[in-house]
């Protein structure tokens, strides 16, 4: 496991180090899910967002919230 932390940097932007380093390393298959505490942690405005998430499933990489659940989270949180 990996953490990918940009400590007081906003989200507002894409301009974070850790944030793209986390975007880069996942074209590399090093792993499957990205796990945030928030979607909004994630990425601030939509369209961040959507391109991210896109580029990160082209990778095969699913974005999940720790804080909202989801079908998936539900399916991988089951097998531990």
């Amino acid at each position: 496991m990996h953490h990918y932390i940009d400590r007081a940097m906003s989200g507002t932007n894409d301009r974070r180090p850790e944030f793209q380093q986390m975007i880069s390393d996942s074209s590399g298959k090093q792993f499957r899910y990205i796990i945030v505490y928030k979607f909004d942690r994630f990425a601030r405005n939509m369209y961040d967002s959507a391109i991210y998430e896109h580029k990160l499933e082209q990778n095969g990489v699913k974005v999940l919230s720790a804080t909202l659940k989801t079908k998936v989270a539900a399916r991988i949180t089951a097998r531990f």
